[in-house]
Order: C-alpha cells, then structure tokens, then sequence
C-alpha cells in the first residue's frame, strides 16, 4: 500500500504550561471513589470493564486513524505521586486504551527492568483479549531498566508497523554509556516506526521520545537543545523512507525554570512555538480541544500539544483531543483524592489525534 501522498508532519508533545484561561474554579468534587465522577472509563477498573464489554468506545468518523500519546510516569510502580502500593493498574490501563480506540499509540514515562517488561507484556495481552486482535509493541534502544523509556504499540488488524529505529541524536545530555550507542547520554533516545493503514492509504512516521523534566538550569538547557534536533530525526526518518508525514508523540516536559533562569513555562511554550515554526519543515503548534494533559496536585496545566505542517490535508479540520480527567472536567481544579485514575492510571490525561485515512479515488 503506498504512502500517504499528503505532506503532514504533526507532533503530540508533553509539555508543561499554565492552563490558557489561568485559574478556573470549580465546585469541589466528591471525595468518594465509589460514586460515578467523570464517566465509566475513567471511574474506576470494574465500570470501565463494564462499559467496554458492552461495546463503549470513545466516538470517531469513518475513515479516520486514532494515534494516541499518554505518558504513564513511572509504569508498572505507579503515578510518583500518591501511587497505590499495587502500581498501575494494568487492567484498568488496557481497558481505557481499548475504550479509547486507538490504533497505535505512544507511551512514555516507562520503568522497563524485568518486572517492567513483564508488565507491558501483559499490557499487550490484555489489549488483544479485549480486541480480538493481535498487537506489536517496541521499545527505544536503552538498556532496560537504566532509565524511564517510550514504547509504541500498535493492533495489527488495523495497521502495519516496519522500520522500528532509535535516534539518540535526541539527546545532547553528557555521555554515560559509550557503549551503548542508542541511549549514549542520561534522557534516552526518540523511537520511531513506519505507519501504515491496513484500510486506507495513510501512511507515516510515528516517533516518541522524553525530554529532561524539572525547572533546574540544566533540563531547561538540555530540553531546547533537544527541539533543535527535531528536524534532524524528521531528516532522519526520511532517509529510512521517503515519506513526508510525520508525527511525533513526545513528552516535553517544558515547565520553564528557576534559579540562574527564570522563565516561565508559558514563555518556555512561546519559546518551542518559535523553533518549531523555523524547523524544516516548518511546524505549527496546535492546541487540543481542552488546554491542559495534566493534573499536578489540584490543578490542571497544559503538557500535551500536536504540530502540524501546514500543508498537510490528512489532519485538515481535525483537533486535537484530550481525554480521561482533562477531557471531562475541562481542566478544572480537582480534589486529588477523589479521583482514582490518579493514583492507580497516571497524572496525566492521553491525547488523541484522528488523522483523516480517506480512500483512495
């Protein structure tokens, strides 16, 4: 099946910044974690289950492929903050995947040891149950357990996965490991996979990678210098197949910085707009439908965007979305303690992205 003959070049990013309406009050949310708050998905492991063996899914038109990004923070122990002593709850996190219908999606923030593994092998299996349907799944190039790592997976009854590579390049932090060229320095390097639509003729370059976390100097620093190689790996992915279409689920991290630096996280975002829009080619920074990917404590703040080409027709008119808490409580300050997606799922909400996968004429 050929490539999409439509340029795109889109990225879903994990990025830190303050909601864009600032502060948003909200009536206090119950402190029960047996009462329905936000939807079955997203109650609680036993609804979720419910709802998704009687056929629930999240709504999408017909010739659309679902690409989703969700960063697990510290998957299979749990969100690193107030973690259930079980870790993720792996059950629960196939069910909401299957409920989200999506197709292929990034992971990040992944502890990936033995114990580890194992968890994200029973992830997969869990997910081909629940779909009748295989699935593959690949890790980035780092030594497991060395240092939190990015998978993509993928069902294969709805899309083909090849060209599976790491590109350390994204890391321009000081060398730790020459002996292990993909994961040379301390973050990791990006991982990409060719795309391809079973149905339809999209196809594209899917990468995902993590950025340095936190507001000291040296993650500020280190973080611009990773956008700058952004076009080097869309470089780089080409070379591997000449394929214009792009799409890069990434956690940024961009919470600005303090101390020598100051700066804060919405003119970190003006910032990573800047260099995007001078990237080749260059890329627009899109806003999801609800501004935040993210609860940290009780407020909401905006870590997931997509970037777009300009001239791409295969995500003309679609949005991106956030789901989970962001997308039902419209990033709306929350009671932490109600909400046991929190504690047993991850902090932050997944983004989806439909790309348009119209038949060819």
């Amino acid at each position: 099946m050929p490539a999409s003959p439509w340029p795109l070049v889109a990225l879903v990013s994990v990025v830190g910044c303050r909601p864009a309406s600032g502060h948003v009050d909200s009536p206090r949310p119950p402190h029960s974690m047996h009462r329905t708050l936000i939807g079955a998905a997203w109650d609680d492991p036993a609804r979720c289950s419910t709802a998704v063996a009687a056929g629930a899914a999240m709504p999408r038109s017909r010739f659309r492929l679902r690409a989703a990004s969700w960063n697990l923070e510290g998957f299979p122990e749990g969100p690193l903050r107030g973690a259930s002593k079980d870790g993720t709850d792996i059950e629960w996190l196939a069910c909401d995947l299957l409920w989200l219908d999506v197709d292929v999606v990034a992971l990040q923030g992944l502890t990936l040891d033995r114990h580890g593994l194992v968890a994200l092998d029973r992830l997969v299996t869990r997910l081909g149950a629940g779909s009748h349907t295989t699935w593959q799944w690949q890790v980035d190039g780092c030594v497991a357990g060395s240092r939190p790592q990015v998978a993509i997976l993928w069902r294969t009854d709805r899309v083909q996965g090849s060209l599976v590579v790491s590109h350390p390049e994204i890391d321009l932090t000081a060398p730790t490991d020459a002996e292990h060229p993909d994961c040379p320095g301390r973050r990791g390097p990006a991982l990409g996979v060719y795309v391809r639509s079973v149905s339809g003729p999209l196809g594209f370059h899917f990468v995902t990678f993590a950025l340095a976390a936190g507001q000291e100097l040296d993650a500020l620093q280190a973080r611009r210098a990773a956008w700058r190689q952004l076009g080097g790996v869309v470089k780089a992915r080409a070379r591997l197949r000449p394929d214009g279409d792009v799409l890069i689920a990434a956690a940024f991290n961009s919470v600005g910085g303090r101390g020598e630096e100051r700066v804060e996280a919405q003119a970190e975002h003006d910032e990573l707009k800047a260099v995007l829009a001078k990237a080749e080619p260059p890329l627009t920074l899109l806003a999801p439908t609800d501004a935040c990917s993210e609860y940290s404590y009780n407020h909401a703040r905006a870590t997931d965007f997509m970037v777009m080409s300009g001239s791409s027709r295969a995500g003309r008119g679609v949005t991106p979305r956030a789901a989970g808490l962001c997308g039902a409580l419209h990033c709306q300050e929350v009671d932490p303690e109600a909400y046991l997606a929190l504690k047993q799922l991850s902090s932050h909400c997944p983004l989806v992205f439909d790309l348009n996968d119209l038949p060819e004429k």
